[in-house]
C-alpha cells in the first residue's frame, strides 16, 4: 500500500484559509465536464465558501468545513482530514467520513488537521493544536479522536503528515523556538529527529511508503531572496536534492510509483517571472502549464502510467475569480466555477468498484 501526504504551509500559501488564487481556462470558466472513465477521481481543497470534495469534477460542500487538506479511502469509504470554524471563532481540527462531519478537538482552543491515515480500523490525523493560555501551537496526532502530542509546548511545531510501517509510527513536519527559523523534522514513535537546521527556513513537508522503503520530502527557504530548495531521503539516507535550473523549487508532495520517484511543488516559468505547475521524475523536470500568469502545483498521484497533479492557476478569463483544477498527463481539467476563489489540495484517483 503507497500512502501519499503534503502539507500546504509555505510562504506562497500562507492564505490557508483567507486568500486563494486558482486555474486556467480560456473563456467560460465553467467546471469541465467529466469523460466516462474507469477510476473515480476525488480531489479536496476549499471551493471560496468552505471545504469541498470534487468527485470526478463534481464538488460537494463538507458541513462546517473551512478547508480540506487530504484524503484516503477504504472500500466505498472516503475519509477526508480538514478543519472549521465554531460559533466561538475557534478553529477545530475534524475529518469527514463519506461526507459526516467528525470533531477531533473540543473547540476550546485552535486546532487544524493536516493529513488523515487509515491503518486497519484505526483513524489517524496530523496538524496542530494551540497551547492552553498561550499562542504557542503543538504538533499534534489524533488515533481515533484520541490527542498525541509531540512538541514541546515551550516552542512552537507542526505535524504535517503521518504514516506506520509495522509497529512504527512516523511523523513529518517542523519546529522552532520563538524568533527562530523553522527546522524540518520527523518524529519516531514520539522521539524528535531533525532534517534541516536554522541556517534554512522550512517550508513544506510530505511522507510516503512504497513497498518497505520510506521516503522523505522537505522544501525550504536558503537565501535572504526568498529562493526555495527541495530535498528528499530514502529509508532515512542521504539526502537528494532536487537541482532547479532556476534555483528556486518548492516542492511539497511525493510519491512513488515502481522504481520511479516523483516529486510535485513550484517552479519558475519559461516565459516570465511567474510561476508554472511543475513536477520532477527521478530528478527531471516536467513543466505541466506555462501560461502568462501564474499556476501552482499541490499534489501529485499516478494511476497506473498517468500523472494526475492538482494544484490551481490565475490563468482565468477577465473578471473571474482564480479557480482550483488538476492536470492529467498534462492536460488540465477545471473544478472551479470562477464565481468565487478556489484552490485543490488533494487529489487521490481509485479504480472504479
Amino acid at each position: 500500500m503507497e500512502k501519499k501526504i503534503y502539507l500546504t504551509i509555505t510562504t506562497l500559501l500562507l492564505f490557508v484559509s483567507t486568500s486563494f488564487i486558482a486555474c486556467h481556462k480560456k473563456g467560460d470558466p465553467s467546471p469541465d465536464p467529466q469523460p466516462e472513465s474507469s477510476v473515480d477521481v476525488y480531489v479536496a481543497g476549499n471551493n471560496g465558501s468552505g471545504a469541498s470534495l470534487w468527485k470526478n469534477g463534481t464538488a460537494a460542500t463538507l458541513p462546517s468545513g473551512t478547508d480540506a487538506n487530504d484524503i484516503e479511502t477504504s472500500g466505498n469509504d472516503v475519509f477526508v482530514s480538514g478543519f472549521g470554524m465554531n460559533k466561538n471563532d475557534r478553529y477545530v481540527a475534524k475529518y469527514w467520513k463519506n461526507g459526516v462531519s467528525v470533531d477531533l478537538t473540543d473547540g476550546t482552543r485552535n486546532s487544524y488537521c493536516y493529513d488523515i491515515y487509515l491503518n486497519g480500523n484505526d483513524v489517524y490525523g496530523a496538524g496542530r493544536q494551540q497551547v492552553s493560555n498561550g499562542s504557542t501551537y503543538v504538533a499534534t496526532y489524533w488515533k481515533n479522536g484520541t490527542q498525541v502530542t509531540l512538541g514541546d509546548p515551550s516552542e512552537n511545531s507542526l505535524a504535517a503528515a503521518l504514516l506506520i510501517t509495522g509497529s512504527d509510527i512516523y511523523v513529518i513536519g517542523k519546529h522552532n523556538k520563538a524568533g527562530n527559523s523553522p527546522v524540518a523534522c520527523y518524529w519516531k514513535n514520539g522521539t524528535l529527529v531533525d532534517l534541516s537546521n536554522e541556517s534554512t527556513y522550512a517550508g513544506n513537508q510530505a511522507i510516503t511508503v512504497s513497498g518497505s522503503d520510506i521516503y522523505m520530502l522537505w522544501s525550504a527557504t536558503y537565501n535572504n531572496e526568498g529562493l526555495s530548495r527541495t530535498s528528499y531521503s530514502k529509508n532515512f539516507g542521504a539526502p537528494v536534492v532536487i537541482k532547479d535550473a532556476a534555483q528556486n523549487f518548492d516542492g511539497n508532495s511525493i510519491v512513488v510509483s515502481g522504481s520511479d520517484v516523483y516529486v510535485s511543488g513550484l517552479g519558475i516559468s519559461t516565459t516570465g517571472n511567474v510561476f508554472s505547475p511543475t513536477y520532477y521524475k527521478n530528478e527531471s523536470p516536467v513543466l505541466i502549464n506555462d501560461g502568462p500568469k501564474s499556476a501552482f502545483a499541490t499534489n501529485i498521484t499516478i494511476n497506473n502510467s498517468d500523472v494526475y497533479v492538482a494544484g490551481w492557476t490565475e490563468n482565468v478569463a477577465a473578471g473571474n475569480s482564480p479557480a482550483a483544477c488538476f492536470w492529467k498527463n498534462g492536460k488540465i481539467t477545471l473544478l472551479g466555477s470562477g464565481t468565487s476563489q478556489s484552490l485543490a489540495r488533494k487529489i487521490v484517483v481509485v479504480k472504479k468498484s
